[in-house]
């Protein structure tokens, strides 16, 4: 079952959160993602694009690069 709402009417878990859930910001951007192997953290630059993706927590972090 996939479960939405917030402002914009996103997704915001999938099966209840089991499989996966996801947080926005407040202009509707998807800034975490949380699934049982872990989280990844969407970071933006001002044009709205994802130029980043951060796992691992502070304890050992990893970025991932993308534009």
């Amino acid at each position: 079952m996939i479960t939405s709402g917030g402002i914009k009417n996103r997704v915001i878990a999938v099966d209840g959160g089991a499989t996966a859930s996801y947080v926005y910001d407040v202009e509707g951007q998807r800034v975490r993602k949380n699934t049982a192997s872990g989280f990844r953290d969407f970071v933006y630059d001002l044009s709205s694009r994802v130029v980043a993706e951060a796992t691992g927590g502070l304890a050992h972090p990893s970025i991932k690069l993308i534009y």
